[in-house]
């Protein structure tokens, strides 16, 4: 008789899987018609006949004073203007979730503007993510005197490298109008379409390694018994 014995090592197979992009913000194009998902917010209380706090409208948050266009596209769009006593900021934010190991990361947004008057400093729009490990300017944009933007303009910024150090948080995404003076001239902004699309490589085993993961280290033996069978 004779043993044959064969030792198997077989591979365990695994792999990231691939990453798919998924947008985290709810409610970007302010569709329900209200500020469901957002926090509206304004730093300090605003006494001008053109100050209004951020609203949702489909008609240009106009109120008498300079607005931004109508929504174009859509029937609803953020609206925020101002001409009052500063310095104040008025803010609009959303909690988003960040999956770990993020692979990329962009923003979205439409905005649209008109701002007039002269003022020593200059007015400007800022978003940020504001999470555990701290606070990321992921945009900043001042805006001239007599500066206008008469239609939604959309945008896109490339914010993987500025989140990295947000994933597995949940974040506040903000977007800050800042006044910093008092009556600096009417002005009015609007936004819309606001998307954060985050993709983050997920481990995944594959199929194959799944069907040995039980057997990579189990010897299997094979016996072949030889009979010798006589002649007459």
């Amino acid at each position: 008789m004779r043993t044959f014995k064969l030792g198997l090592a077989l591979p365990i197979l695994a792999w990231a899987g691939a990453a798919h992009a998924a947008n985290v913000v709810s409610n970007g194009g302010f569709e329900t018609g209200n500020f469901t998902g957002w926090t509206a917010s304004t730093s300090n209380a605003a006494t001008g006949s053109c100050d209004t706090a951020w609203n949702v409208s489909s008609s240009g948050g106009g109120t008498g004073c300079l607005s931004a266009a109508n929504p174009s596209g859509s029937t609803y769009a953020a609206y925020t203007s101002f001409d009052g006593d500063g310095p104040q900021t008025t803010t609009l934010a959303q909690t988003v979730s960040l999956a770990a190991g993020i692979t990329s990361a962009i923003l979205g947004w439409s905005d649209s503007y008109q701002f007039s008057y002269n003022s020593s400093t200059l007015r400007s729009l800022d978003i940020n993510i504001v999470g555990a490990s701290g606070t990321t300017n992921l945009y900043h944009q001042t805006f001239a005197t007599n500066a206008t933007q008469s239609s939604f303009v959309a945008h896109t910024l490339d914010v993987t490298s500025a989140l990295s150090a947000y994933g597995g948080q949940s974040v506040s995404l903000q977007f800050i109008a800042n006044v910093p003076q008092s009556f600096t001239g009417p002005a009015g902004y609007g936004l819309d379409n606001v998307s954060l699309d985050v993709a983050a490589a997920v481990p995944e085993p594959a199929t194959w390694g799944m069907m040995v993961i039980g057997f990579g280290a189990v010897g299997f033996s094979l016996r072949r018994r030889k009979t010798s069978v006589a002649h007459a």
